[in-house]
């Protein structure tokens, strides 16, 4: 003779139980990580819009919009088109549009970045690109 609990049912009880012991401590959910909110557009996907509450954006596809985020990585095979406002950006691919990254900004050998480009740092690896109206942040900004 077999007993099927539905997993539900076991989560639960197992809930209801650790709540009676004495100093235990329940296992954080997966959506606590300390990554935070992340949102990866892969290779073939091409998003358009506003992003909102996003900690870190990965482009690896095509993306035309803006952002407040913290953090910024566009690929080798990515492409941002639009307006970022963050903290710091790291890039392979290709950005056109307004960048503003507070702290640093990172263009890698493969990196293009065209348009109006403000930053609090800057590292610009042998090969990679920045063209446009670009100057730098300060403290008072």
């Amino acid at each position: 003779m077999s007993i099927n609990h539905p997993a539900s049912a076991l989560q639960t009880d197992a809930a209801r139980r650790m709540a009676s012991i004495p100093g235990a401590t329940r296992a954080p959910d997966r959506a606590t990580d300390t990554e935070g909110s992340k949102l990866i557009v892969g290779r073939n996907i091409h998003l358009k819009g506003e992003i909102t509450s996003c900690e870190k954006l990965v482009v690896e596809g095509r993306v035309e919009a803006s952002i407040e985020s913290k953090v910024v990585e566009i690929a080798e095979s990515g492409f941002f088109n639009g307006t970022a406002e963050i903290e710091s950006a790291e890039i392979s691919g290709r950005f056109e549009g307004k960048l503003t990254a507070k702290k640093r900004l990172r263009i890698l050998s493969t990196g293009k970045v065209h348009g109006t480009i403000r930053y609090g740092q800057i590292e610009i690896e042998a090969g990679g690109e920045i063209a446009g109206n670009v100057e730098v942040v300060t403290q008072s900004q």
